[in-house]
């Protein structure tokens, strides 16, 4: 019983701890809620006298103490990843917008002479190898056929 108990709490805990709703919600009280915590953790009790007295007497508003959090949360949960697709759309009309102008023009641009002249050694190197290699086939293909005697 109190093995199952201790499962039902850990998916529970797992569950608000991965959850997106829970994480964002906690950062956004905590945002709009931070003079709690900080007359909680960190102001003297004598310059306030009682915290909890003095929190709930000048802290404690329902509007600003969950809704504002539950709206801001929402705003980041749902309009957030909006803006986004919104962003990687945009950049993709622009892209699209580059390569209809841009890649017309690039490819009309002339080579240097240095650039040609690179190109054309590049050219001569791979036509060199792509010989060899043929060659080097050829013989292979020659030493198969003797050594099985023009078997095809």
């Amino acid at each position: 019983m109190f093995e199952d108990l201790s499962k039902s709490i850990k998916a529970l805990l797992y569950d608000r701890a991965t959850s997106p709703f829970y994480s964002t919600f906690i950062t956004s009280w905590i945002v709009w809620n931070w003079k709690i915590l900080y007359l909680t953790f960190i102001v003297d009790p004598t310059l306030t006298g009682n915290k909890i007295d003095f929190i709930q007497s000048h802290y404690v508003d329902w509007f600003v103490n969950l809704w504002w959090p539950l709206l801001t949360t929402a705003f980041i949960i749902i309009v957030m990843p909006l803006f986004t697709i919104a962003s990687k759309w945009i950049a993709a009309q622009y892209d699209r917008l580059k390569r209809w102008l841009i890649d017309p023009l690039e490819r009309q641009q002339l080579l240097s002479l240095e650039e040609s002249i690179a190109l054309r050694q590049e050219v001569e190197q791979e036509k060199a190898k792509f010989n060899d290699l043929i060659t080097k086939k050829d013989r292979e293909l020659n030493e198969f056929r003797t050594l099985t005697g023009g078997i095809r």
